[in-house]
């Protein structure tokens, strides 16, 4: 499933049960996790029907979250971000692959991992979770095309403009990752007295205020 069709499900109400995340675009794994918690978990009960793990937690607690109905709510949501869980050598390995094999409607799971290497066997864990029907959501670095867009859209959010040129500049500067690209445009708005960007200057004064750590 591509990042676009996970939103879509979103605005669907027609959340999985359990999903795994792979790619490079941090930034937008993070906004679709923050969309899934305000499509699953009120506010109010944030404490008894969300968890978040950036570590692996001990199997037994993971179990009674996923396993314990929600509090006056339909769903529930867990989170493992980058916590290792198909790493092969994990602690209660058969119980992770039966606990993922099949879990619960009342729940939503996310499994965020990076990315296997090519040629790269799947865990057991991995192989179990996608038998439990995980679906799978892709987060590949955005195309240039879609990424000066992406900045063009935001300066104009902010009430600036951006050329192409410049736009591409920007992302061409960062390696088309969009956290930094939005760090510095940000900088660069802040900046910039004119409506119009003309990226290279301004650029040039973030990156040295950045560096002295100022901004």
């Amino acid at each position: 499933m591509t990042y676009e069709e996970f939103r879509s499900s979103i605005k669907d109400g027609k959340i999985s049960p359990l999903y795994i995340f792979e790619g490079q675009e941090d930034f937008l794994i993070e906004f679709c996790l923050g969309e899934l918690k305000k499509a699953l978990v009120e506010p109010w009960s944030e404490m008894m029907n969300f968890k978040s793990y950036a570590e692996l937690p001990p199997f037994s607690e993971a179990q009674d979250f996923m396993e314990t109905l929600p509090v006056m709510s339909d769903r529930k949501l867990l989170i493992f971000r980058k916590c290792g869980l198909f790493s092969g050598n994990i602690k209660n390995k058969a119980q992770w692959e039966a606990l993922f094999s099949s879990v619960p409607d009342f729940c939503c799971v996310v499994i965020w991992e990076t990315s296997p290497d090519k040629g790269k066997k799947a865990s057991s864990v991995q192989k179990s979770a996608q038998k439990g029907a995980a679906v799978t959501v892709e987060f590949p670095l955005r195309t240039e095309s879609v990424l000066k867009s992406w900045v063009i859209k935001n300066a104009a959010a902010s009430g600036k403009t951006i050329d192409q040129k410049n736009a591409l500049y920007l992302v061409n500067s960062l390696e088309r990752r969009m956290r930094p690209i939005k760090t510095e445009l940000e900088k660069i708005i802040s900046f910039s007295k004119s409506r119009q960007i003309t990226l290279k200057p301004a650029f040039l004064i973030a990156a040295i205020l950045s560096s002295i750590g100022i901004g």
